[in-house]
């Protein structure tokens, strides 16, 4: 229907008057410049769900707005908390369980030398235990070793490096491990004198540690230079670059993993 909106209105509303006149309970609805008559029975259950997804709305924001506090208090705590305390199992000083840990020298750890009175630690790692568990536990070393002996009459010269590993302080077996020895000797009536250079090598071995308890625990491997002989000689040994490598496993119950 075509004119002002004060004219429609007015025609519109003649018809609900009509309409009511009949029985009929009508409600005059106003929508995008137009005007049309809707039951009020159909006006009402309208009203009411839009009421009802008001109320849903409300409760929606009202809990966005709690998790919203939440988690700003949250964030309050832990800004507030002094370096090195967290929440939860985090505690100063922890690492987390491992299976595997290693580390890589690539310098020299032992220059040539003469006998050492004590061993030299070279290389160490920690290693968390989740429960009670075996230790795999693998040194690779560069071995050099120097021998000089001058005749006559005889002389020897002798020249090893020692290698042990120790966990939390104590031998792991199979104890020392020789990584590299050399024994010169020379024999002459006549004066000679046998220099064999600085010789290096590789060598690796495996230690293994049973029933290791849970918890954090040092590995350390350690090395010592030995050497002696008789006569007119020298000895030097020296340790060059070295790995270590732990594994945590677990050996068949029981096993006897030791031959005495």
């Amino acid at each position: 229907m075509k004119g002002s909106v004060d004219e429609r209105f007015g025609f519109w509303r003649g018809c609900v008057k009509a309409e009511e006149r009949e029985g009929m309970r009508i409600m005059l609805k106003f929508h995008q410049d137009q005007f049309s008559t809707i039951p009020l029975n159909k006006a009402k259950r309208v009203l009411r769900k839009k009421e009802q997804m008001k109320a849903q709305n409300s409760k929606m924001v009202g809990g966005i707005v709690a998790v919203g506090v939440g988690i700003g208090a949250i964030l309050a705590l832990t800004l507030a908390l002094p370096p090195g305390v967290g929440i939860g199992n985090a505690q100063p000083g922890q690492q987390p369980s491992a299976k595997v840990t290693a580390k890589i020298s690539n310098v020299v750890l032992i220059g040539p030398t003469s006998t050492q009175s004590d061993y030299v630690t070279l290389l160490c790692n920690d290693i968390k235990t989740a429960n009670q568990k075996d230790l795999f536990i693998t040194a690779a070393l560069e071995v050099g070793l120097f021998t000089r002996t001058v005749v006559p009459p005889e002389a020897e010269a002798r020249a090893g490096v020692h290698v042990r590993v120790q966990l939390d302080g104590q031998d792991v077996e199979p104890g020392v491990v020789i990584y590299g020895r050399r024994i010169q000797t020379l024999r002459s009536d006549e004066t000679i004198e046998l220099a064999l250079g600085q010789s290096l090598d590789a060598a690796s071995f495996s230690f293994v540690a049973v029933d290791v308890p849970q918890g954090v625990h040092q590995i350390c491997v350690q090395a010592r230079v030995d050497t002696g002989g008789t006569g007119d000689f020298s000895a030097e040994g020296a340790v060059g670059k070295g790995t270590v490598t732990v594994e945590s496993v677990r050996l068949i119950n029981g096993e006897d993993v030791l031959l005495n």
